[in-house]
């Protein structure tokens, strides 16, 4: 697990948005490794299964905030930079892809997270979303695509 920390990390951060949620959810992801590892098959490489676990981890996360979200709503609320200020790049390129992916969808954010910063080949990522090669692909080209439409317009 340790070979893979930082890039658990860094692909939670980006999915969850800050560094703390990142942090509980890495616990999770370690005591759901620990778990499961008598179940691990090895039909795909460990990295594809942990990144599995780490994504599912990070959805359950997002479903709870969401809920708690609409509970405790607030007009005052603005997003929060997707990577905290220590892990965050200070270059002015750096500080415009975070504006960049603070404005995408989910989706587009969640591949170009697990294809750039977990640097997870493509076929690894349609094992960790549970969609088609070919699905992986048309999603990283259009996520892409709109990655530098919105990077021109900043």
């Amino acid at each position: 697990m340790q070979a893979y920390e930082a890039r658990v990390l860094r692909t939670c951060r980006r999915l969850l948005g800050n560094s703390h949620d990142a942090e509980d959810v890495y616990q999770e992801i370690l005591i759901r490794v620990f778990h499961g590892l008598k179940n691990f098959k090895r039909d795909a490489s460990f990295s594809t299964w942990l990144f599995r676990v780490a994504h599912n981890e990070c959805m359950t996360r997002l479903r709870k905030l969401s809920r708690e979200k609409r509970l405790f709503i607030s007009s005052n609320d603005a997003p929060e930079p997707i990577a905290s200020p220590e892990h965050s790049d200070t270059t002015e390129l750096g500080r415009d892809i975070e504006r960049v992916l603070i404005k995408m969808s989910f989706e587009d954010r969640e591949i170009l997270t697990l294809r750039y910063v977990s640097d997870l080949p493509i076929a690894a990522i349609a094992r960790v979303l549970g969609i088609k090669l070919s699905a992986a692909k048309m999603r990283l080209s259009r996520a892409g695509a709109r990655f530098r439409e919105l990077l021109d317009e900043n």
